[in-house]
């Protein structure tokens, strides 16, 4: 009887410790069963991997995620490192999809548009606060692409922004990632 005692023990242990892993998901109870990572776990692991990536030496590359859906956006040096950069988060445990906002800047022009963002950045905040309708629009600018995020009330407001946005002078390039209230995201 001793022997049928400690494996269950042992069972019930792990199938406990499992379940309050920190920056895990609780809600499985068999310790066979991986855990879903958190979006913040999920953001923690991608951004190491590309930090320790030597095909990304320095990139301006921000992450986020969604139900384990990961957006990357910023400035990659080549079309390679993108590559890279987009196989890197895929990689990562709980990562069901990646969406790639990159845009390439060469070395030589990237110290000059880091300079130009900042200034960009910050008229399309001007510009855009200036419509009360778009107040929940958030802005990343990275090698003159700008991503727009966030929440609005219609679909106006949405087009709205991303034409605000296009119309500035400096900018190469719209993400429109804007979501509508009350839509599931994604849609």
């Amino acid at each position: 009887m001793p022997r049928v005692a400690l494996p269950l023990s042992l069972a019930a242990l792990l199938s406990t410790a499992a379940c309050t892993t920190p920056g895990r998901t609780a809600g499985a109870t068999f310790p066979w069963q991986p855990l879903q990572p958190t979006d913040e776990t999920i953001v923690h692991d991608v951004k190491l991997r590309l930090a320790t990536s030597p095909w990304l030496s320095g990139p301006q590359v921000s992450v986020d995620s969604d139900d384990g859906r990961v957006t990357l956006f910023g400035a990659v040096p080549s079309k390679p490192s993108a590559d890279r950069a987009v196989y890197l988060a895929r990689s990562v445990q709980g990562v069901t999809a990646v969406r790639e906002r990159l845009v390439v800047v060469p070395p030589s022009a990237a110290a000059r548009l880091m300079g130009d963002d900042a200034e960009l950045e910050a008229s399309l905040r001007e510009r855009l606060r200036q419509d009360p309708r778009l107040q929940g629009v958030e802005i990343a600018v990275a090698g003159g692409a700008v991503r727009l995020s966030g929440t609005v009330s219609d679909a106006a407001a949405r087009r709205e922004a991303a034409q605000i946005a296009g119309g500035t002078r400096g900018v190469r390039r719209v993400f429109q990632d804007v979501e509508l209230a009350g839509a599931s995201p994604g849609a």
